[in-house]
């Protein structure tokens, strides 16, 4: 019976092309690739939050504006009339 030591896997991956390491370093790259693109997807998403709210905020005031000329134009009109 043969007995495949650790160096045998050393080699079996250098003949497939990398190292141990890399493929490693390569799941901790994707890894930190992925956190860094929930980071920015998170801090667009907080900003579009933040631009949502800007926008219904200046909505909000341009319908109360409204309401409040039309309702002084009919006090003004059975003032007037």
């Amino acid at each position: 019976m043969v007995r495949e030591g650790p160096s045998h896997y050393v080699g079996a991956l250098a003949r497939a092309g990398r190292a141990p390491e890399e493929g490693v370093s390569r799941r901790r790259r994707r890894s930190q690739e992925e956190d860094a693109f929930r980071a920015r997807m998170e801090e667009r998403l907080w900003n579009l939050e933040q631009q949502l709210a800007e926008v219904r905020g200046r909505i909000n005031t341009l319908f109360f504006l409204t309401m409040g000329a039309v309702l002084i134009q009919v006090v003004l009109k059975l003032i007037e009339g």
